[in-house]
């Protein structure tokens, strides 16, 4: 890790400068955030400061549904170390709220980076992309939804370190995975647990079935037993969370099977794809209202720039087994973003659990 900061110090840099100019009316306090995020998280989180800074551990909380269990609600945040960080330092007020917002865009900036220097990608394109991602539609439209903020910064990361686990099995490998594993799901928003976990199996699928054509039966031990470190890890330091979500799972409403009408509703329309280069013309409520979906489902902005990059990387450059599972799998997941439009969800909805 001091390697990576001693390195890539400068681009760190300008990544940070660009963000909070580019968000500036958080980053300079002229606004507060807004809807989910004041209405939602930042009860949960001050509820958190406050019984921490009073030597309580925050397990029940007596002001939501006449009491309930503070611990296994997913998304209260009471297992994410950096809630409990703000917590210590100060507390949660609507400036501390913004920034752990601002702090997960700065992560989601650093993950991406990290993740396009793995593969060698140059100091520039790696900045201008980390800086791209960040920015990116699905971040600005969805700031109100902390816990979809928390899990795709952390997502990069966590699928970087996957990838490293697999291709040098070794132990600092494997406790660096179920670390940052840890952080994405504590802190992140199950829904999000789910797709990268299918990721991750095919990725170890598709790693172990180009060993075993290797015929290296060493390489197939490491990588095994590391992978079997990683989960361990991972378990043991997730297992309190992970009890305390299995214990609630009967009372928690949104545990509930949804139907398939409900799994394909709110999508992201293909009159939405217009913000891949036009991100305001979606930005009215009426328009969301006109496509039957969420204001905050209509925007994937990526910069006008992004498809003849994006075109121009894939022709230019040999892709390896990983790179073209990420494509395939990212180009499913748009497929079943657009909801009943393809038959991409209803297919998901009926054949993988937890979808």
């Amino acid at each position: 890790m001091k390697e990576f900061f001693r390195h890539n110090g400068l681009s760190i840099l300008v990544i940070l400068l660009v963000l909070l100019l580019a968000l500036h009316p958080i980053s300079f306090l002229f606004y507060t955030m807004k809807w989910d995020m004041m209405d939602q998280f930042f009860p949960c989180r001050f509820f958190i400061s406050e019984c921490l800074q009073n030597g309580q551990l925050p397990l029940w909380s007596p002001f939501i549904n006449y009491g309930y269990p503070f611990h296994a609600d997913p998304q209260s945040g009471v297992f994410y170390p950096v809630t409990w960080l703000f917590s210590l330092l100060g507390g949660y007020n609507v400036y501390t709220i913004a920034a752990e917002y601002l702090l997960h865009i700065f992560i989601a900036a650093l993950s991406f980076y990290a993740f396009l220097r793995q593969f060698k990608v140059s100091r520039l394109s790696a900045t201008t992309f980390g800086i791209t991602y960040a920015l990116s539609g699905v971040f600005i439209s969805n700031a109100q939804h902390l816990t979809w903020v928390v899990s795709m910064a952390w997502m990069p990361m966590v699928v970087l370190l996957f990838y490293r686990l697999l291709q040098q099995p070794q132990l600092q490998s494997a406790l660096a995975f179920s670390l940052t594993a840890y952080l994405f799901m504590t802190g992140g928003y199950p829904g999000f647990a789910i797709i990268l976990f299918y990721f991750l199996v095919a990725y170890s699928l598709l790693n172990f079935i180009q060993l075993i054509g290797s015929r290296d039966s060493q390489a197939v031990k490491n990588t095994s037993l590391s992978l079997a470190t990683g989960a361990f890890v991972f378990a043991l330091i997730s297992s309190g969370f992970i009890f305390s979500i299995v214990q609630a799972m009967p009372d928690i409403a949104r545990s509930k099977p949804v139907t398939l009408a409900e799994a394909n509703s709110i999508a992201f329309t293909p009159q939405a794809a217009v913000s891949f280069l036009f991100p305001f013309v979606n930005s009215s409520v009426s328009y969301a209202y006109t496509t039957d979906t969420d204001i905050s489902m209509t925007n994937i902005y990526m910069g006008i720039f992004f498809f003849p990059l994006f075109i121009v990387g894939l022709w230019k450059t040999k892709q390896n087994g990983f790179q073209v599972l990420l494509l395939i799998f990212g180009l499913v997941c748009l497929l079943a973003a657009l909801g009943d439009v393809t038959p991409v969800r209803s297919c998901m909805y009926q054949y993988l659990p937890g979808m």
